[in-house]
């Protein structure tokens, strides 16, 4: 049977309660402590977990960034080049044109000698 007071009665003589509810009480504050310490160490994982992936993903970001800046240089040569050569391909082309006329010119002139003016 349960007493309201300070002692209670037990195989081995009276018990001391206020003893073993400081024990309980104390074991409580442990718990408590050793939760909020357990809570506090979480807290810090997490920290240096989000930490440690916003520096990865800011390297990964750089290394797309230096990747995309190197691809563009490359397409940027690659378009000069295709333009340059263009441009080689047009002056050739004028020339070509350029040395056809006079050819033709020159095969009429030779025929015209040969065989007469053209009527």
């Amino acid at each position: 049977m349960w007493r309201s007071t300070s002692q209670a009665s037990g195989p081995g003589g009276p018990l001391a309660v206020e003893p073993l509810i400081a024990r309980v009480v104390q074991a409580e504050n442990e718990a408590r402590a050793a939760v909020a310490q357990c809570q506090a160490q979480a807290a810090q994982i997490v920290a240096a977990a989000q930490s440690a992936a916003l520096q990865l993903a800011d390297r990964a970001d750089q290394r797309i960034a230096r990747l995309q800046q190197r691809m563009a240089a490359a397409a940027q040569a690659r378009l000069d080049a295709i333009d340059t050569e263009q441009s080689a391909l047009a002056i050739e082309t004028s020339a070509t044109t350029a040395l056809l006329a006079r050819v033709d010119a020159a095969v009429a002139a030779v025929s015209d000698e040969l065989v007469g003016p053209r009527a």
